[in-house]
């Protein structure tokens, strides 16, 4: 079942994954350090609707405090 779902569902690329991880290791070490960091371009991801939004949102949220 999980292997016929992969076959229809349209997945992030590897380079879209990347960056949104880079994007979330920069939020991390944002909050770690106490210092605020530049806002960083969220990818969209293919196949996870909305998840785009809600990480601008959170790195907005961050940047503020």
């Amino acid at each position: 079942m999980l292997e016929s779902r992969t076959k229809t569902t349209s997945l992030p690329t590897l380079e879209s994954l990347a960056k949104f991880l880079y994007v979330c290791e920069m939020m991390a070490l944002s909050v770690y350090t106490n210092k605020k960091s530049s806002l960083k371009n969220v990818p969209e991801l293919r196949g996870i609707p909305g998840i785009q939004k809600e990480i601008n949102n959170l790195q907005i949220f961050i940047h503020m405090t």
